[in-house]
């Protein structure tokens, strides 16, 4: 008996060391598959993100959103814009007034209308009648058959341009370029900055990314110049300047190490080379 007792222990023994082993197996393949499953949900994910096509590259240029210190002007000087066609396609009135959030459109066409200032027209009283008969000249006749009277002011006048300072072009510019879309000419620092042609300042101040310090002048319903880079400037906006006048001091703002004038011609927005219409020295 007692050796059946051992003999039934023994295989006890043997079925309990198999159950724990089956167990042990259970317990290790559940613990394998649970690591496997909990390494699959916490490693980390990549996410590849779409393409950016041409279409969504032209999208995002398509708009501008404005931020605080923008003007009109610095928006559309910044994207090679005409501001009054800008004004036309976002239906801002002749203040060019905008505001900080603001969704600006940069779709301009050449058939965009543009937005100019009211024409201010000068009204003259009527004469007092005086008693009795008047003479009233009559204009002479003209050889070739016109009236006497003026003809109507050309829309845009001839342009007498002059050096803003005199100084060496360090470089020139470059059509298509979006670093070299005018000329910059070494000065000393605090030397005079002139207006290159009459005209009516229209931006003064910070306000466009890698310009420092910037005068626009607008000289004409097509042109207008840009003065970056400067110092001191003694000009504000509205002011009426002559060319030649100064209207700022050469510095080295907006990250110009260098004591230059950073000089454009825009026509219609569009950058020019600029000695293509200084004259030649």
């Amino acid at each position: 008996m007692h050796f059946l007792r051992t003999g039934s222990q023994k295989k006890i023994g043997r079925t309990s060391k198999r159950c724990a082993f089956l167990s042990l197996s259970l317990i290790v393949t559940g613990c394998i598959n649970n690591a496997a499953y909990t390494y699959y949900e916490t490693s980390p994910r990549v996410y590849t993100t779409k393409p950016v096509t041409e279409s969504t590259k032209k999208t995002n240029k398509d708009s501008y959103t404005v931020k605080p210190n923008d003007t009109l002007y610095s928006i559309a000087l910044a994207h090679d814009l005409d501001y009054r066609k800008l004004a036309g396609a976002n239906n801002i009135d002749s203040s060019y007034a905008i505001y900080p959030g603001q969704k600006l459109s940069l779709k301009i066409t050449s058939s965009t209308p543009g937005v100019y200032p009211p024409k201010v027209s000068v009204v003259t009283e009527k004469p007092s009648t005086v008693s009795g008969t008047v003479p009233v000249n009559k204009p002479k006749s003209q050889k070739n058959g016109t009236s006497s009277s003026a003809a109507p002011e050309p829309k845009t006048q001839k342009i007498r341009w002059v050096w803003p300072v005199n100084g060496n072009i360090v470089r020139t510019y470059k059509a298509g370029s979006s670093t070299a879309k005018g000329i910059d000419i070494k000065g000393e620092f605090g030397e005079p900055v002139n207006a290159a042609a009459d005209g009516k300042v229209v931006v003064v101040g910070l306000g466009i990314r890698g310009y420092g310090n910037l005068v626009i002048v607008e000289h004409n319903e097509q042109f207008l110049t840009a003065y970056a880079h400067t110092g001191r400037i003694l000009v504000a906006e509205q002011d009426t300047v002559k060319a030649g006048q100064t209207i700022a001091e050469i510095g080295s703002s907006g990250g110009e190490k260098q004591s230059i004038l950073h000089f454009e011609i825009r026509m219609e927005g569009k950058p020019l080379d600029p000695l293509k219409y200084l004259p030649a020295r």
